[in-house]
């Protein structure tokens, strides 16, 4: 786990918070929401269940938390992104590049979020596009429609995550595969090959986000 701003904290209160909210992460990325109940999240940190009780009114409540701090770091970092400055090429290349960099180095939160996907809940999925993802996605489709109109902003904005997110879902399995590379799985390249199959997907050309032709007409 990296360091989040919780962590911060130093009071034995601050203290007990960021020690269940750190396992409680890794429980509900293992089992799912269903699959973890208070009474073990309060046993694997070594609290009794009224103390947990005092921090988090019930198992929604902690869950809603535990997306907030496995988050926050990320989320600033997305959103300085698409507010500052730039082209949209730019924006969105840089975009991909610290998606791929998070997807990677937390995996606990990206198996949170694919349970999420594959259990269903709408409610706990709704609390993940608010929370989480709704402003820096909107914030894509929007680069992305200053880019290109020729394709639908929202699926290609999808399809670009999708990029990133497939190739770490593999990971593992693609060790077996022939031509397989460890160096295959670094981010940057990640990032790189996802930029590059995506501008050529709408320029017709291979270019870096960080090496965009400025002669390259940008719509809107």
């Amino acid at each position: 786990m990296t360091n989040k701003s919780a962590a911060s904290v130093d009071n034995p209160a601050g203290k007990t918070r960021t020690a269940v909210l750190e396992k409680a992460l890794e429980l509900f990325a293992e089992t799912g929401f269903n699959g973890v109940s208070m009474r073990r999240i309060a046993q694997e940190v070594g609290i009794n269940p009224a103390t947990l009780y005092h921090h988090f009114a019930h198992k929604e409540d902690l869950y809603e938390q535990v997306l907030r701090f496995a988050y926050a770091e990320q989320a600033a970092q997305f959103s300085a992104l698409v507010s500052t400055e730039g082209t949209p090429l730019t924006q969105l290349g840089e975009f991909i590049r610290e998606f791929a960099l998070y997807i990677a180095k937390d995996q606990y939160f990206f198996r949170m979020v694919k349970r999420e996907q594959l259990e269903g809940n709408n409610e706990r999925q709704k609390i993940l596009v608010d929370l989480l993802f709704g402003k820096q996605y909107e914030a894509m489709v929007r680069s992305i429609s200053r880019v290109t109109q020729d394709f639908d902003a929202h699926m290609l904005a999808t399809s670009i995550l999708g990029l990133v997110l497939h190739h770490y879902e593999t990971r593992h399995m693609r060790q077996f595969f022939a031509e397989y590379s460890p160096s295959q799985d670094d981010p940057e390249v990640v990032a790189d090959h996802c930029c590059r199959l995506f501008f050529f997907g709408i320029q017709g050309e291979v270019a870096a986000p960080q090496k965009v032709d400025p002669s390259i007409q940008v719509v809107g």
